[in-house]
């Protein structure tokens, strides 16, 4: 049942990371010149989907079960103490990915 929760919550992180950034994107018809090609919000919404579900399915699948091992061999004393820690450990390794990945600047 784990498995099957850590994909439904993927896919609505897709969905709801897809519609924001397509509905940050779409230029309605009212602000959109002549002889410049625009994406409707749907062509928007699909492209930005179908490139996003398999980082969060892959990458935040396989992410989430490292982590729920590595936290299933730590005792804690109370579920908040383990919220706190979790979220300073998920933060700590995101952020030392994002400067290993050189923050998506091009040298």
């Amino acid at each position: 049942m784990k498995f099957l929760e850590k994909i439904i919550v993927s896919v609505l992180s897709t969905l709801i990371l897809s519609l924001s950034l397509a509905f940050w994107e779409y230029t309605p018809m009212t602000e959109q010149q002549a002889g410049i090609a625009y994406f409707s919000f749907k062509g928007l919404f699909i492209i930005y989907f179908m490139y996003s579900l398999p980082v969060y399915l892959i990458g935040g699948g396989l992410y989430s079960c490292f982590v729920d091992v590595y936290f299933g061999k730590i005792q804690f004393r109370n579920k908040f103490l383990k919220y706190v820690y979790g979220s300073i450990y998920i933060h700590t390794q995101s952020n030392l990915t994002w400067s290993l990945c050189g923050n998506g600047e091009r040298q």
